[in-house]
């Protein structure tokens, strides 16, 4: 079944996060697209669901990004990490983003904190007190990934070569003759 979607025109995209609110809305941020918005919301409450661009606005506003994460805790959407676009291509891995952002999907702002209580009755809802930037250590987290690719396939390869070294003996079940 294919559904029209109604609201404002969205270009493709590629590389892009969406994620869905508690309230029904698939919420669309960022990735490669020719188009200048990066938010966008899906109505899927309605009949036929309905698009609309969302300005980008608030206190801790992120840049366009692709090949970012994010998910939802309670009414708020979390994007972290990804690459920063500039004109929609990218322009040197040395624009990786090591932010987290958030955003209230209540009413689309960028906030820096969450007015959720820590008594709430919504145990899905947890607090969060303060979005800290985080620096993720790429450069590290590369070479670590590069030494134990390279520690597993030497393994593999002498567990192959150990394999070839056994002397088979004539007449034994192991010589092919059988």
């Amino acid at each position: 079944m294919s559904e029209i979607a109604t609201g404002d025109t969205l270009n493709s995209r590629s590389c892009h996060t969406a994620v869905l609110s508690p309230d029904g809305h698939v919420i669309i941020y960022g990735g490669v697209t020719d188009q200048s918005q990066v938010l966008a919301s899906l109505d899927t409450t309605v009949n036929p669901y309905k698009w609309s661009i969302k300005p980008i606005i608030g206190s801790n506003k992120p840049p366009s990004l692709a090949y970012h994460s994010s998910d939802i805790v309670g009414a708020f959407m979390i994007l972290a990490f990804g690459v920063m676009m500039a004109n929609n291509s990218f322009t040197n891995l040395i624009n990786v983003n090591s932010k987290i952002y958030l955003l209230d999907t209540r009413n689309y702002t960028w906030v820096t904190s969450t007015s959720t209580s820590p008594n709430s009755s919504h145990p899905q809802n947890p607090t969060v007190t303060q979005i800290q930037t985080y620096r993720c250590d790429c450069d590290n987290s590369f070479s670590l990934i590069t030494v134990l690719a390279i520690a597993g396939f030497a393994g593999y390869w002498f567990y192959k070569k150990k394999q070839y070294d056994i002397i088979r003996i004539a007449g034994s079940k192991f010589d092919g003759s059988m």
